[in-house]
């Protein structure tokens, strides 16, 4: 997978290019954080595309949607502040959670979607609110 993508590096930017080339060496999960450090990224005032400021909220998860079903991408700052807020809350989680299905009518069990966002939003847009 990595050498697919380090093949088309001239559509990547510089710092992801780097880290790519860095991911098939063992790397320590310190080094990882400081590399994927959203503050140590910058945006260039062209970007255009949808910004991610503080911790997600509804608001923000929805306007994400919203964008990427216009076909806007995401800056890499945001990418890797996306991934350090779900890392910080998935390591305060235990590994094995139990889920009460008393009070649901159906549980839904989503495989790899292949990056087809839509299929995902078709899913959601389906179940009885």
């Amino acid at each position: 997978m990595f050498e697919k993508l380090l093949k088309s590096s001239d559509i990547l930017s510089p710092s992801v290019t780097k880290l790519l080339h860095k991911a098939g060496l063992p790397v320590e999960e310190k080094e990882l954080l400081r590399l994927t450090n959203p503050d140590n990224i910058r945006v260039d005032a062209t970007y255009q595309g949808p910004r991610v400021e503080g911790p997600i909220t509804r608001k923000i998860f929805v306007d994400l949607i919203e964008a990427f079903q216009r076909g806007q991408v995401l800056h890499e700052k945001y990418v890797c502040e996306i991934l350090h807020q779900a890392r910080a809350i998935l390591k305060s989680l235990p590994n094995f959670n139990h889920v009460d299905l008393t009070y649901l009518r159906h549980v839904f069990v989503v495989g790899d979607l292949h990056g087809q966002l839509a299929d995902l939003l078709h899913i959601f847009n389906s179940v009885d609110s």
